[in-house]
């Protein structure tokens, strides 16, 4: 009788490949940096710092407000991921961090129109997901194939999503 008996060897061999762990760490440092831009907007919201502002009389009111700290929180997350990724064994990490925001917008457009709900909730997902593409899509003689695959399928699922 011939039994076969799986081995541990192949998913350490899978989980242990530059590719895999490229791809993890993209996610898993993108998905951190989400949970922590969450929490910093929630806790910054109700601050008793910041119980007395308001957006001011200007032209632009809380509108301009809400831009400035878009902008600010990309700024701080396109700053932050380049050591932590670093740091998590993504080389290089400069090319993730740059498509990463791009993918980002792309796919946060997709989960707005799909989920029908607001970006905060999912944000952690959003760059999660948003990152390992990047890390895919700019990875070094390790995805041939793979790179321009999943770079068409973030912009064909964008596409369908500026006619809703």
């Amino acid at each position: 009788m011939n039994c076969v008996v799986a081995s541990h060897t192949g998913r350490r061999r899978l989980l242990g490949s530059p590719a895999i762990r490229r791809l993890l760490a993209s996610a898993g440092v993108a998905a951190g940096l989400g949970i922590v831009l969450r929490l910093v907007v929630y806790l910054g919201s109700r601050s008793h710092a910041t119980a007395g502002l308001t957006c001011g009389g200007g032209e632009w009111g809380c509108l301009g407000l809400a831009i400035a700290a878009t902008f600010a929180s990309i700024l701080a997350v396109v700053l932050l991921a380049w050591p932590l990724l670093y740091a998590a064994g993504v080389r290089p990490a400069w090319p993730v961090v740059l498509v990463g925001p791009v993918v980002s917008f792309l796919l946060s457009r997709v989960y707005i129109n799909l989920a029908d709900k607001t970006l905060p909730g999912g944000l952690w997902l959003v760059l999660a997901l948003s990152y390992a593409a990047a890390a895919v899509i700019t990875a070094p003689r390790l995805y041939r194939f793979w790179s321009p695959v999943v770079a068409v399928a973030v912009v064909a699922l964008y596409l369908p999503g500026k006619a809703w």
